[in-house]
């Protein structure tokens, strides 16, 4: 046979044993283009629309992530077929491609996930192992006093700076537990709320109706209570998240039974949502502005009671898994650089310190313990018989005998206490390193905390150390100014009135005294640089008068001013006379009138005393009356 033949048959033999082409019939036609059609998405300009949508774990055909593909493989009756082509990565830091076609298999591999934390830069890490747990043996990791072994970036952009997400879980893990559990961090945060918040926020517009709407607004959603949460976890966790609940929702719902469907509003409702549920930032790769959903996993708490709602029953716990797009979250981040995709805690730099603190101040509490206690040591001139009689009777009576008890022995017994002579007490330099340490990395001066070594300051030195803490504070503010701003935009824009503007005020961080914030705005006005108007606002906002209204209290003035019969307390064009002088008259003086110099006893001549601006502003009042 010929090489050709041989060719031509070896080609027929590859074609009768390939896989014969599946027969759709009409309908099946019909889905797969029904798939293709819902699969491209355009608008109304026939653009292609890459705008992110969560896929429907029932059609395997809208699956995109492993995470979705999970979610469809879990469906009751599913027969979908699988063959994933994984990376696996040893324990000596090595990879190879890994095929997996069974299905259980790959759940079995989902499950462990055991390979996905080893996907890191093996000792690289931000964290130089637990050093927050093992008093800083595992590494420098978060400031544990070690050196030599920090993160230092592999090389250079986003991918080597932003924290991977099982390293941000730890990081955000202990923030919560220093805030919960640590004076110092407590402290830090608290501190930072009340100076940012103060009395709370006012927010401020010309337009009554977008102003009415948005209080209306702050009233369903609680927002002066929400902001002391977004300002305290906002330095907690080093960033906020702000969900819009979709559809006039009004409730939080995820795969509600029959019957317990949200209901609607016709405000819309905020949540928070706790960044440490959000795994992921869904963005496009080289612009991570641009983003497209947040991808939420999380287990509910457990709940050991439930109930009824809608005729169905409440379970008693979720694994909530959703993807939630980008136009219902408002994302506020802190702490970070331009190119990272998440935010750190006020509390991330002094993790290692804090616990250094507590360590300290542990073993010296022990320490002046052991100090403090007295030793009773009990002598006994006899046999061991004679000392094991007189321990059970001292047991008898317990650790300490009560007061006024009596003992009753011979010569041959002596009792003393001997007091701890080991160490000594005193200030611990150590300690005040650690203070230090936590000062600077949360610009809060230490005189902050109340420590006793804080006491006797001069006041020039509480302003030095005062002024840098308060720009940190009025950073913070500016923060809340703009997320507030940008929640009333997003409010009046699709709910209120389009393009009404706001004013965020926030109170002084560090409060001036009144009365010489009252008197400046009196110099100015008289300057005329501002109106009476804007004099009488900035004032009224001064003594806190949030209900102020300049027309309707200068109307009352002009009201109370009418009553008045003695017309001289109303335009004091001069000082009043002595009585006797001849000066008085029976007629007010008339407006713009010079009354004469009177002579001096020197010989000199007296000018007329000067109006003051009270006079001039009474002036201007009656001649309005």
């Amino acid at each position: 046979m010929s090489k050709s033949r041989r060719m031509k048959k070896l080609l027929k033999q590859q074609i009768e044993a390939a896989p014969k082409p599946i027969e759709q019939t009409p309908d099946e036609r019909l889905v797969a283009m029904q798939v293709i059609k819902n699969g491209a998405k355009f608008d109304s300009e026939y653009r292609y629309d890459d705008r992110f949508r969560p896929g429907n774990p029932t059609d395997f055909a809208s699956v995109h992530t492993v995470a979705e593909m999970m979610a469809h493989l879990s469906q009751p009756g599913c027969k979908t077929e699988i063959d994933a082509r994984v990376i696996e990565v040893n324990r000596h830091g090595g990879y190879r491609y890994r095929r997996i076609k069974d299905v259980e298999k790959f759940k079995e591999t989902w499950k462990k996930n055991a390979r996905v934390k080893k996907m890191r830069e093996a000792k690289h890490k931000e964290w130089g192992g637990d050093a927050f747990a093992t008093d800083g043996t595992g590494g420098a990791g978060a400031n544990s006093g070690m050196t030599g072994d920090d993160y230092v970036p592999l090389l250079g952009g986003p991918f080597n700076k932003q924290p991977y997400l099982y390293d941000y879980l730890r990081a955000h893990a202990y923030c919560f537990h220093e805030y919960h559990h640590h004076p110092f961090a407590r402290a830090i945060v608290h501190i930072t709320r009340d100076f940012v918040l103060g009395r709370g926020y006012r927010i401020d517009s010309d337009d009554p109706r977008a102003l009415a709407l948005w209080r209306a607004f702050e009233e369903v959603n609680n927002l002066q209570a929400m902001m002391e949460l977004v300002v305290s976890e906002g330095s907690i966790y080093g960033e906020n998240m702000i969900w819009w609940l979709p559809n006039n929702d009004v409730n939080i719902a995820y795969n509600p039974g029959p019957g317990q469907e949200p209901g609607k509003g016709i405000i819309p409702r905020i949540r928070m949502i706790d960044p440490s549920t959000v795994w992921e930032i869904i963005t496009f790769p080289e612009d991570i502005t641009r983003v497209l959903a947040y991808v939420q996993v999380f287990p509910t708490q457990y709940q050991i009671y439930t109930g009824t709602s809608g005729g169905s029953p409440v379970p008693t716990a979720k694994f909530v898994m959703q993807h939630i797009p980008a136009e219902e979250v408002m994302h506020f981040k802190y702490n970070c650089v331009s190119n990272e995709k998440r935010g750190r805690s006020d509390l991330f730099p002094i993790l290692g310190y804090l616990k250094w603190i507590r360590d300290v101040v542990n073993y010296k509490l022990i320490a002046c313990k052991k100090q403090s206690a007295w030793t009773e040591d009990i002598s006994v001139e006899g046999s061991q018989a004679d000392v094991n009689q007189l321990t059970n009777d001292l047991q008898n009576l317990g650790e300490f005998e009560p007061a006024g008890s009596r003992f009753i022995h011979t010569s041959k017994i002596t009792r003393q206490y001997l007091a701890n002579a080991m160490g000594q007490s005193g200030k611990d330099e150590t300690l005040e390193w650690g203070v230090d340490m936590i000062a600077v990395g949360s610009q809060i001066p230490a005189s902050y905390f109340g420590l006793l070594n804080s006491a006797g300051a001069t006041r020039a030195s509480a302003l030095v150390g005062t002024e840098p803490v308060a720009k940190k504070f009025e950073q913070k503010q500016k923060e809340g100014a703009r997320l507030l701003t940008m929640m009333w935009r997003r409010f009046q824009d699709n709910y209120g009135i389009p393009g009404a503007k706001c004013e965020v005020t926030f109170p002084e961080v560090i409060s001036q005294d009144s009365d010489s914030k009252i008197k400046t705005l009196k110099f100015v006005e008289d300057c005329e640089y501002i109106s009476h108007q804007t004099a009488a606002q900035k004032a009224a906002k001064e003594i806190d008068m949030d209900s102020y209204n300049y027309e309707e209290e200068m109307a009352q003035i002009k009201s109370e001013q009418a009553m008045h019969t003695d017309r001289t307390l109303i335009t004091p064009l001069t000082s009043p006379q002595p009585p006797g002088s001849g000066a008085e008259s029976s007629e007010p003086e008339q407006p713009g009138s010079e009354a004469p110099a009177s002579p001096a006893p020197d010989g000199k001549t007296n000018k007329p005393s000067a109006v003051t601006g009270d006079q001039k502003r009474s002036l201007r009042l009656g001649m309005g009356a």
